[in-house]
């Protein structure tokens, strides 16, 4: 399942280039991050080279409502904003306050000891309607009073692929603290976040966050005090809904009862999830209802439908220890969480901007097979590699129909299993229906091969390229019969990048 699919596609029209966004480097191009936010506009990427950065421009960072690209060139571990100073300066990462939306992008950086004294969102705060996506960070060291790492007030981030650690509040949700917000938050991992409630995430304020295939390791409360309940992993307060799906809780200590999970305002749904080896599982207080738990793996017992109080039988694999015991994988047994969850695996899915990512895409399997048919409980790991689509469209010029040239690129990086891959490319007309269904690959490659091709491809007449006619390119390695022979398993690996022709050329 490590395979990386790469496909890229060319429209070769008839006359001249479209305009295409700029890329601004940091320091190259401009000296700080402020400084290449403030030179983009709406479309641009802003690249940080490798390097630690601090001081003005190089924290407390604000996009000012700009749809653009802000991202390390070689991942967090390289790019770090610190945000220290010897004289304990209120400073943080980012602040998102201006109508950022998805197409803010956020990505690939380390923000460490992000300071606010009193205050909230000592790594990032998204305020005031803002929707940002961030996505693939670390967010570090944080202390604040709420939303050391994260906080969302009255916000709807996306908050996808991070590792949230070590971050401390005095109050509520060390991690990620929630007032007011809708956000989606999936694929995270919460590791040793301190909070007197809620040391992973903790929600107020009628919040209603999507909570989906996080994984949570040793998150703490403190300042226990008896007969009050306050939650570990996750606290909800005052909240008017919450949805915990396909999560993993292990390693919580809560003196008080509360549990991992905590529930203070009846609405809280868990779903799909794993809950073993914390002091306490869930807890709810005595004016609020039990949350409602099913399908779960839960080591106390929990009444509802599908639940189970058997040992999950964690094992380690490439990307940590919380993968599940599979005879297929090569393990002795097979754990009691294989598809016993509620719904298929490819049904249960979130989106950043226009990349959608489903759990039969990852993986509980230490050798990174995709999770194929009934979703198995708990935390899904990523591939190592994960494929990638690549598309652009340009504005038509001259008349229709023209060529569109495409190269694809197809590479298995699985070491030893040998995968039959291949790429489509469809596009769907304004005027209603579909025409297209172009593949490349087709082809058996073993581990480490590499396989290209280029063709040119008649696009039948339109009216015009503009608005909703969508070019669509997806990859995957689930090849149909009658050409999948041998029949080689497949991983799940997909992805899909569209765009649409935004102007006619004269």
């Amino acid at each position: 399942m490590r395979q990386l699919i790469t496909f890229s596609i060319t429209l070769a029209l008839l006359a001249g280039p479209a305009a295409s966004a700029a890329t601004i480097i940091v320091p190259d191009h401009q000296p700080t991050i402020q400084a290449g936010i403030d030179a983009a506009v709406n479309g641009d990427t802003v690249i940080v080279r490798d390097g630690t950065y601090s001081g003005p421009g190089s924290w407390d960072i604000d996009f000012g409502g700009k749809a653009i690209t802000v991202t390390s060139e070689n991942g967090p571990e390289n790019c770090i904003i610190d945000c220290w100073t010897a004289d304990w300066q209120d400073h943080r990462g980012f602040i998102f306050h201006s109508g950022e939306g998805v197409d803010s992008v956020m990505r690939g950086f380390t923000i460490s000891e992000g300071l606010i004294e009193g205050y909230w969102g000592g790594g990032i705060l998204c305020r005031d309607g803002s929707a940002p996506l961030i996505t693939g960070n670390i967010i570090t060291d944080g202390e604040c009073f709420l939303g050391a790492g994260i906080a969302c007030i009255n916000s709807s981030p996306t908050i996808i692929d991070n590792l949230i650690q070590h971050n401390y509040s005095d109050d509520i949700g060390a991690g990620i603290f929630c007032s007011s917000s809708s956000p989606l938050i999936a694929g995270n991992t919460f590791l040793h976040n301190y909070a007197s409630a809620g040391g992973g995430i903790g929600t107020t304020g009628d919040s209603a966050p999507d909570i989906v295939n996080n994984l949570f390791l040793e998150n703490h409360q403190i300042y226990p005090v008896a007969g009050v309940y306050w939650g570990s992993g996750i606290h909800c307060f005052d909240t008017s809904a919450v949805l915990v799906e396909n999560c993993t809780f292990t390693g919580h200590t809560n003196d008080t009862g509360g549990g991992c999970l905590q529930d203070d305002s009846g609405a809280l749904v868990v779903r799909n999830c794993i809950l073993w080896a914390n002091d306490n599982d869930i807890g709810y207080s005595y004016y609020a209802p039990p949350p409602t738990v099913t399908f779960s793996c839960v080591e106390e017992g929990s009444p509802g439908l599908g639940n189970i109080a058997s040992d999950p039988q964690f094992v380690t694999g490439p990307l940590g220890d919380r993968y599940l015991s599979q005879v297929a994988a090569g393990q002795g047994t097979d754990s009691p969480c294989l598809d016993t969850g509620h719904g298929a695996a490819s049904a249960i899915c979130y989106t950043a901007g226009p990349q959608l990512t489903c759990l039969h895409a990852r993986s509980t399997r230490t050798d990174e097979l995709g999770d194929a048919g009934t979703v198995d409980m708990g935390y899904h790991y990523p591939d190592l590699d994960l494929a990638a689509a690549g598309l652009g469209c340009e504005p038509s010029s001259g008349t229709v129909p023209f060529n569109a040239s495409m190269t694809a690129s197809l590479t298995n990086n699985h070491p030893s299993l040998t995968r039959r891959l291949s790429g489509r490319i469809d596009v769907t007309l304004a005027s209603g229906g579909r025409f297209a269904n172009w593949r490349a690959g087709f082809t058996n490659l073993t581990g480490g091969e590499t396989y290209s091709t280029t063709w040119n491809q008649a696009i039948p007449a339109l009216g015009t390229l503009i608005g909703d006619n969508v070019f669509e390119l997806r990859v995957a390695d689930v090849t149909p019969a009658p050409w999948n022979l041998p029949p080689y398993p497949p991983a799940g690996d997909t992805a899909m990048e569209a765009c649409t022709v935004t102007a006619n050329a004269p």
